[in-house]
């Protein structure tokens, strides 16, 4: 388990590794729109083990799912002058990354 002076439930543990696991799509993400691309819908899983399924729209929007802990992460991509911040939400809220219960992420 991940520690930080205390341990964490393997639940919690998981939802910050979607998050984690998530960066390379992010950046993939960040690649296409920012280059006008057509978002491709199949990009490889890079975390079988805790990202159960992985949905990407036409937007950009990432959908992560782990189905052992029933935890999903939406990543909403949004274009600021010129960049791409990331919001990102999920359920359930005990299991989320902190980030993600604030909703705000910047960058990558």
């Amino acid at each position: 388990m991940l520690t930080t002076g205390h341990v964490i439930s393997e639940e919690r543990e998981t939802g910050l590794k979607m998050l984690v696991c998530s960066a390379q799509l992010r950046q993939n993400v960040e690649e296409h729109l920012l280059k006008g691309h057509v978002m491709l819908k199949t990009m490889s899983n890079p975390c079988p083990k805790v990202i159960s399924t992985l949905d990407i729209d036409k937007s950009g929007l990432i959908s992560l799912k782990n189905y052992k802990y029933k935890i999903e992460l939406s990543l909403i991509p949004m274009m600021v002058d010129s960049k791409v911040n990331w919001s990102c939400k999920g359920s359930p809220k005990e299991y989320v990354p902190l980030r993600c219960r604030n909703n705000t992420q910047q960058g990558n």
